[in-house]
């Protein structure tokens, strides 16, 4: 593994990568089965926050685009980094906003770069054109935590599973 990459230790076993880029999701069109995606139109407001909440499994979700042979800027930058390295989840996202503001003091005490208030791309599907990306505006998750249903462009912050 890429030993410059610096992180902070987050939950369940993840160091969430305090280096992040601007980069594309989609390259091309998944050819990947309805059963994977949390579509939008599916469910009301509630019951797609809830399941957006709770997917939490990043790591595999990564390891099955990489499966497929997904060609994605956003995979191939997670590569760069080193071995285990992946997109988080939507939930794993929450996770990270929701305890951004302590992550932060303590990265600031420690001298170290911060986790900006911008929007991430999440692993967790909505379509074979889109991925939903997640953005915070203070931290926590009743002040303004927000899904995007993305294709293009967006931030990637990648973590690391040990």
């Amino acid at each position: 593994d890429k030993k410059d990459v610096i992180g902070v230790y987050g939950y369940d076993n993840q160091v969430i990568a305090l280096e992040y880029k601007y980069s594309r999701f989609f390259n091309e069109e998944l050819e990947i089965s309805k059963n994977n995606f949390i579509e939008e139109n599916s469910y009301n407001r509630s019951e797609l926050i809830t399941k957006l909440e709770k997917d939490l499994d990043g790591y595999g979700n990564t390891k099955q685009l990489k499966s497929l042979g997904i060609k994605s800027d956003a995979l191939d930058y997670c590569e760069s980094l080193g071995k285990n390295w992946y997109i988080p989840s939507s939930g794993e996202l929450k996770k990270v906003f929701k305890n951004q503001l302590r992550i932060n003091i303590t990265l600031q005490y420690l001298g170290m770069p911060q986790i900006d208030f911008r929007r991430f791309w999440s692993s967790t599907l909505e379509s074979s054109k889109y991925a939903w990306a997640c953005c915070s505006n203070g931290g926590g998750w009743g002040d303004g935590f927000l899904y995007f249903r993305v294709s293009y462009f967006d931030y990637v912050l990648p973590f690391l599973e040990l």
